[in-house]
């Protein structure tokens, strides 16, 4: 019987309610993930352009880009037939003493998906 009862307390924390103990848990998680990302900085962009295609791209790894990312709930609506909806906020701040660049660095990325169709559009 205290299985049940302790199995039943935890199910009732699990459904979302605004006078649950665990509701400002949900809406607000206490977890802020951390994302490192790599990009490809274009390190001759002119000398690219003005090549007519005969100038190869180079291209330097730059990273990680370190943010931390803070998720919130807003327009949580309770629905009559038990659902929940809402809309979700993802904010990603930067860690700037975790970059592996100046903050303040610009970074020129090559556009893949142009790439890709432009590579296409030479074999027709």
């Amino acid at each position: 019987i205290i299985r049940k009862v302790i199995r039943d307390r935890i199910f009732s924390e699990l459904i979302v309610d605004e006078k649950g103990d665990l509701f400002e848990l949900w809406r607000e998680p206490p977890i802020n993930p951390i994302m490192k990302v790599y990009v490809f900085n274009i390190t001759n962009l002119d000398e690219w352009i003005e090549g007519n295609g005969k100038v190869r791209l180079k291209v330097e790894e730059v990273g990680p880009l370190v943010y931390r990312e803070t998720w919130w709930k807003t327009h949580i609506e309770f629905e009559d037939s038990g659902d929940v909806s809402y809309d979700i906020v993802k904010k990603f701040e930067p860690v700037l003493d975790e970059f592996g660049c100046d903050g303040d660095a610009l970074i020129t990325v090559p556009n893949i998906p142009l790439f890709s169709g432009a590579a296409r559009m030479v074999n027709e």
